[in-house]
Parts: C-alpha cells; sequence; structure tokens
C-alpha cells in the first residue's frame, strides 16, 4: 500500500511542476494544444489531475521550451531559459551565420 501511495505522489508532483513549466512559457493552454498538436482537453485533464501526465504530451512539450528534466526528476536545469533560446536560435541558423558568430567571438 505504501509503494502505491508513493507513487501517487510522485505523479501529482510531476503534475505540479508540469503546471509550473506551462506557466512559465507564458501561453494558454489553447496555444501549447495548437503548438504542440495536442488536444487541448487532454493537457486540461493532466492539469486537473483527471489523468497522469502521458509520454507523447511531455515529448511534443519539450518543443516548446517545458524543461521534460524538471518535470520528470525535479532537477533544475543549469541553463536559463533566455541561454535556450540563444542555444535554439544558434542551431537553426544558417553555416553563414554560424562562420559570422565564431569569427567574432572571444
Amino acid at each position: 500500500m505504501e509503494q502505491g501511495r508513493s507513487k501517487d505522489l510522485e505523479a501529482l508532483a510531476i503534475t505540479e511542476r508540469f503546471a509550473e513549466e506551462i506557466d512559465k512559457t507564458g501561453m494558454s493552454i489553447s496555444e501549447i494544444a495548437r503548438r504542440t498538436d495536442i488536444e487541448h482537453y487532454r493537457i486540461r485533464d493532466v492539469l486537473r489531475h483527471k489523468q497522469r501526465l502521458p509520454t507523447d504530451i511531455l515529448a511534443r512539450s519539450a518543443s516548446i521550451g517545458i524543461d521534460i528534466n524538471y518535470v520528470l526528476t525535479g532537477v533544475i536545469c543549469s541553463v536559463s531559459h533566455q541561454e535556450k533560446k540563444f542555444i535554439e536560435n544558434y542551431r537553426e541558423s544558417s553555416e553563414k551565420g554560424r562562420k559570422y558568430d565564431k569569427a567574432f567571438s572571444f
């Protein structure tokens, strides 16, 4: 019985951390649903504790900046949200843009 209670508490903690990460994005549930191609009611059901966080929702949430490592483990990434965006922009830039950036690095 104790093990079942522990799993329930961990699932609750995961949902709470998922909600924190959603708040950090500043997006509505509808916007998140649109950007991740997930039906909004599924996200809402997770946030209302009607279901546990499915892996497909978690995986797709990474594409909008949700720290899935934090959601699962509670360990905060040492890279800030702004730094993550900078890295994403760099990775999405063209090869020419990367060479330009490297030319001006210290």
